[in-house]
C-alpha cells in the first residue's frame, strides 16, 4: 500500500457490529493515517459524535439496534445526519446491493462487503470527505454573498431615428 497516497489524519467513526469485520477496517484505516473510533449500535455512535466532531462515518447498515425495515428506509443515516447535517457518509453493507427504498444521495458512497482491495475503502472515505468538503465550501460562499444585489434591469434598447 503506497502510504503517502492515503495519508490522511481525519477522524473516522466506524458503526460495525461485527468485530471481526471492524477490527478489520479499523486496521486498512489506521494504516492510512486515519483516527478510528468504533461504535458497534447507532445509539452508541450517536452518543460518540455528540462528544468528538467526526470528519467521516463509515457505516454498516443492519446494526442490532436498527432493524432492517427502518435501515433500508434510510433511518441510521437519517440520525446521524441530525447531528452533523455535512457528515459525509460511506455505507459498507452485506446486503449485496443498495437497498432500493434508500435515496440515492443519502450517503456519499456505497461499498459492498467484502471490501477488498483494502485501499477501496480508504480512497472511498477520503473522496467522500473531499466531496463533501467541497459541497460546504459551495454553501458557505453563496451565504457570504448575502450582500448580494441582482444588477438593474437594462432599460429597453429602442432603435433611435436621427433626423
Amino acid at each position: 500500500m503506497n502510504h503517502s497516497f492515503y495519508a490522511w489524519q481525519g477522524s473516522v467513526l466506524l458503526i460495525e457490529d461485527s468485530t471481526e469485520v471492524s477490527d478489520l477496517h479499523q486496521q486498512f484505516l489506521e494504516r492510512a493515517g486515519c483516527l478510528v473510533s468504533v461504535a458497534t449500535t447507532l445509539e452508541e455512535a450517536l452518543r460518540a459524535m455528540k462528544t468528538i466532531n467526526y470528519d467521516c462515518v463509515v457505516l454498516d447498515l443492519e446494526l442490532p439496534d436498527v432493524s432492517l425495515e427502518d435501515a433500508e428506509h434510510g433511518l441510521s443515516i437519517a440520525a446521524l445526519r441530525e447531528v452533523k447535517v455535512d457528515l459525509p457518509i460511506v455505507v459498507v453493507t452485506g446486503y449485496g446491493q443498495i437497498p432500493e427504498t434508500l435515496a440515492e444521495d443519502a450517503a456519499q458512497a456505497w461499498i459492498l462487503k467484502p471490501v477488498h482491495p483494502p485501499e477501496l475503502l480508504i480512497h472511498t472515505v477520503r473522496c467522500a470527505v473531499a466531496y463533501m468538503a467541497g459541497v460546504t465550501e459551495t454553501i458557505q460562499r453563496f451565504a457570504a454573498r448575502s450582500t448580494y444585489r441582482r444588477p438593474a434591469p437594462t432599460p429597453d434598447l429602442a432603435p433611435v431615428s436621427i433626423s
